[in-house]
Parts: structure tokens; C-alpha cells; sequence
């Protein structure tokens, strides 16, 4: 079997999940109108706390004004409250709209259980709150594939199974959402052993 074949593999390894999800709905023009934003949007590095730099002008060499060195304090206060943040569990770099369940994952996509129904074709942005640091992996796109309405237990309202297809997704992201597959698939078959 080729590398290739094993990644493919790998990617449609599913297992069932309880993840909350927070996302954010676009449809085909505001998914464009998106991704051409994050990309006139020029990052010089992935974390905030790096991007901040002091000013590259040795204090020596300059006078110091009451305005800069509350400039510099600001700096320092923005890098701690990042730091704390991150210590904390870490919070999403975006507002998201709706909230809900993903209920199977795997490397390839997701199924959501949501309180409302979401057209098929219409574009995801994800943030997925999992049990591993860093808390929060957002930054996923994806694309409604199909939407199947269910019915919860005796209650009267309904649910939506959204089934969506990854389609813009760091490989990074993907490893470490496939590693948590692999993981929950563990788990199940040792409690169908320890079951029996």
C-alpha cells in the first residue's frame, strides 16, 4: 500500500464524538468574499503574542516620554493577558454565531447535531473545542453536504444532522483531529472488551 493510499485511509477513520462546536454560515459569495480577506490579511507570524515586538530602537539612544513607556507597558500587559489566556484554556480568535454538537468526527469531516436546519452547499467556519491543548482549533472550513432531520428521544423539538466535508484544513489540524479519532475508536473497542 502507497503513502497515499494510507492517508486516504486514514482521513475516512470515523468515530462518534460529544465535541462542542461553535461556527459561523456563508454561502457561496460570502465564503469567497472571506477567503479573500484572510488572504490580503498579512501574517507575520500564527500567534499574536510573537507579532507584538517592542519598538527596535535601543532605549540608549533616545529619550524616554512618559507616552512611551506606557507605549511599552501596553505591549507588555497585551503579551500577558495572551499568555494567561492560553493557560487558561485559550480563547477563539473569532465571534462565532452558533453553537451545537459535533457528534462523529474524523479526518475528512464532521457530523454536527443542530438546533436548526443549514442548507446543503452552504460553507462552514469552524472552531472545534477539544480535550487537548490548545483548547480551541478554528481556522476549519467546510461545506454542508447533507442535512437529515431527526428526532431527539420523546423530545418535541426537532434536530438537524449536518453532515460536513472539510474542505479548507491545516494538515497539522487534520493529524491531530485524526490522532483524537484513532483515540476514541481505542476507547470504544476497550469498553466492548472490558464489557463482554
Amino acid at each position: 500500500m502507497d503513502e497515499r493510499e494510507n492517508i486516504e485511509k486514514r482521513e475516512f477513520a470515523r468515530a462518534r464524538v460529544s465535541l462542542p462546536v461553535q461556527y459561523n454560515i456563508f454561502d457561496l459569495e460570502g465564503y469567497n468574499k472571506l477567503r479573500e480577506k484572510r488572504k490580503a490579511e498579512t501574517r507575520v507570524c500564527r500567534h499574536n503574542l510573537l507579532a507584538i515586538t517592542f519598538p527596535p530602537t535601543p532605549i540608549s539612544r533616545r529619550e524616554e516620554t512618559d507616552y512611551d513607556i506606557r507605549e511599552r507597558l501596553e505591549i507588555i500587559n497585551n503579551k500577558l493577558d495572551y499568555l494567561i489566556g492560553l493557560i487558561i484554556g485559550g480563547v477563539p480568535k473569532k465571534e462565532y454565531k452558533y453553537r451545537d454538537a459535533v457528534v462523529e468526527l474524523s479526518g475528512a469531516g464532521l457530523r454536527i447535531m443542530a438546533c436548526r436546519p443549514i442548507p446543503p452547499a452552504m460553507y462552514l467556519e469552524l472552531c472545534l473545542i477539544v480535550p487537548f491543548f490548545p483548547y480551541f482549533i478554528d481556522d476549519i472550513y467546510g461545506q454542508v453536504k447533507r442535512v437529515i432531520s431527526v428526532q431527539e428521544g420523546n423530545s418535541p423539538e426537532e434536530a438537524y444532522e449536518v453532515a460536513v466535508e472539510f474542505i479548507e484544513i491545516e494538515d497539522g489540524v487534520r493529524e491531530k483531529l485524526i490522532q483524537l479519532t484513532f483515540e476514541k475508536q481505542r476507547e470504544l473497542l476497550r469498553s466492548r472488551r472490558e464489557g463482554k
